[in-house]
């Protein structure tokens, strides 16, 4: 969790594993037949026609889990899928080359924010003196 958005990025409760991440996941995969990139807002639209209550932030937070403790693998024929991001929307590719574009902008985002969070360690250092 993070300080500060406790309410957002805790863990999934048993509803949302269960029942709202399988659900998700199935509309990945169907958009991925499509080819087409779907926004937070319309994962949350298609949630809602099936009675799935669920905000932009848990939507985040249950791609985040897809990401890191799921896999996407389809038979025919059999090839690995990426869960990505443009800002179109959340999409499948088996495309490596695109999903290796995509992790080098979250790092170049990552050092970003880190940078940040150094220059402003380091004003606070300067105000402390």
């Amino acid at each position: 969790m993070l300080t500060g958005f406790e309410k957002y990025t805790k863990p999934l409760d048993g509803y949302e594993g269960t029942v709202v991440m399988p659900q998700v996941k199935n509309l990945l995969i169907q958009t991925y037949a499509r080819n087409n990139p779907i926004p937070n807002s319309e994962i949350r639209r298609v949630l809602k026609s099936k009675g799935i209550k669920a905000g932009p932030a848990r939507v985040r937070k249950i791609i985040q889990y897809l990401r890191t403790k799921e896999e996407f693998l389809l038979d025919r024929p059999r090839r690995r899928l990426y869960l990505i991001a443009s800002a179109k929307g959340y999409y499948l590719t088996d495309n490596a080359a695109k999903a290796q574009k995509w992790i080098l902008s979250v790092k170049q985002r990552t050092y970003s924010m880190v940078h940040t969070v150094m220059c402003m360690e380091k004003q606070i250092k300067k105000g402390d003196k």
